[in-house]
């Protein structure tokens, strides 16, 4: 039997303090969604990166509905909460994309929406589905599904303060009947610390777990806390090949004002002085 492939970090996994003012929380769980927002947003322009803020959350959340007198109402509010905070966060496709992963949200809707936006990001575009009481309960019904799954690189299953059973239907979902030929990799997302049910040992065989967002970029071939966008990443493999602003706007098809916006962004996240500063710290953190 194929072995439990669990990610293990080669540094401490991120904290979820880390990168992100300890005021966002605290807003979040008082229900100033408004404040909250303005917070991230501030935070991200300073070039704080979006995973260190959603680490954040996801911990904050995990960390009440753990408490002994944890109310499901009050959970279930917060997750419909971040699900909304998301929601405003991620800027609106001007197409419909090309999937290239499939999230089974288990339980939480707000992690999935998190985990959603933070791969989207990185240039990885997916579809969030929530199964409900049924392997064939699926928004795309069981055949779709199956062909869905012949046509994407990676199936995320958001565990999430999920119960065993709800996983178990999640890993039915993104294992039985795949094209042995187009085999999408199926990863597990659990909480931080949570091992893996005895009951779903068997199940997960040959599937990667991870128990953190950075983790899960890293299985994804994302490097974690990279704080520029696919589009600057773009344009600042373009400046690193001596292309000018001009060249760069004709090969991406906008227009030079645009490739200058994204370089000042470039220049405020990396805290770097001109292009080839940019293009120096993009390339020694990995994140070009």
């Amino acid at each position: 039997m194929p072995a439990l492939h669990v990610v293990t970090p080669l540094v401490e996994p991120i904290a979820p303090h880390i990168d992100a003012p300890p005021t966002v929380l605290t807003r979040f769980l008082s229900g100033d969604e408004q404040t909250t927002e303005l917070m991230i947003r501030l935070a991200l322009q300073t070039g704080l990166p979006l995973l260190g803020i959603y680490e954040q959350l996801r911990a904050g959340i995990a960390h009440m509905a753990n408490q002994p007198d944890a109310d499901s109402l009050v959970e279930t509010e917060l997750d419909e909460r971040l699900v909304r905070l998301v929601a405003r966060l991620r800027p609106a496709a001007s197409s419909r994309p090309i999937w290239q992963a499939c999230i089974l949200s288990a339980s939480s809707r707000g992690v999935s929406a998190c985990t959603s936006h933070l791969i989207a990001e990185a240039g990885i575009p997916s579809m969030v589905i929530a199964p409900a009481q049924g392997e064939r309960a699926t928004i795309l019904g069981a055949r779709a599904f199956q062909q869905l799954l012949t046509t994407i690189d990676f199936v995320i299953i958001d565990a999430s303060r999920a119960p065993a059973e709800a996983i178990a239907r999640c890993l039915r979902l993104a294992t039985n009947g795949q094209n042995t030929a187009r085999r999408a990799r199926v990863i597990l997302l659990t909480d931080p610390g949570r091992s893996v049910d005895v009951t779903l040992r068997s199940a997960t065989a040959g599937i990667t777990v991870v128990g953190h967002l950075g983790q899960l970029l890293s299985t994804l071939g994302i490097a974690p806390g990279n704080p520029l966008t696919t589009r600057e990443r773009q344009v600042l493999t373009h400046v690193a090949s001596g292309a000018t602003n001009e060249q760069i706007a004709r090969r991406l098809g906008v227009a030079v004002s645009t490739i200058k916006t994204y370089l000042e962004r470039t220049h405020v996240k990396l805290k770097s002085r001109d292009r080839a500063s940019a293009v120096a710290t993009a390339m020694l953190r990995n994140w070009l």
